[in-house]
């Protein structure tokens, strides 16, 4: 699992968070409660064929 960005690595980096969500294609950085769940449902069996989960950035190419 690779987390994209979320709001603790915001503001460990300085850089403001208009300038990552220009580069995100859900427009929002995530929240660390986010990427829980989803390590904790990619653990689970609804999860069998799941490939990525990056808030799109490798969709964007």
């Amino acid at each position: 699992m690779s987390q994209g960005i979320v709001h603790k690595k915001v503001r460990e980096t300085g850089v403001t968070e208009k300038d990552y969500e220009v580069i995100i294609p859900q427009g929002r950085i995530g929240s660390s409660d986010e990427v829980a769940n989803t390590a904790l449902w990619l653990c689970s069996d609804q999860s069998s064929y799941i490939i990525s989960i990056d808030g799109g950035l490798t969709a964007k190419g």
